[in-house]
């Protein structure tokens, strides 16, 4: 997460995401932090 950090301001955000294995033209890794995102709001009782 370090590499990510230090590499925001000088890398694109697909190219920052690829190199943690998010595709970010892939429809399935926006459903997996739709997914991610629906399932906190029904932990956190929102």
């Amino acid at each position: 997460m370090g590499a990510f950090r230090s590499a925001s301001g000088s890398d694109s955000p697909p190219s920052l995401l690829s190199a943690m294995g998010i595709d970010v033209n892939d429809p399935g890794s926006w459903q997996k932090g739709y997914d991610l995102i629906m399932e906190l709001k029904k932990t956190l009782g929102e």
